[in-house]
């Protein structure tokens, strides 16, 4: 699987599905955020 179609999957399952096990799949535990209004981490994913 080639990284367009890793991160629809990613996308899908996570916003779509409401699958929260995808962030341990697909996003690293020091995750980023690039949105300035949201932490870092996974915990701002999981509800």
């Amino acid at each position: 699987m080639g990284n367009k179609e890793t991160v629809s999957k990613a996308m899908n399952e996570l916003f779509h599905e409401k699958d929260s096990t995808t962030i341990g799949r697909y996003w690293h535990e020091s995750y980023l955020q690039h949105n300035p209004s949201m932490t870092n981490g996974h915990e701002v994913f999981i509800p």
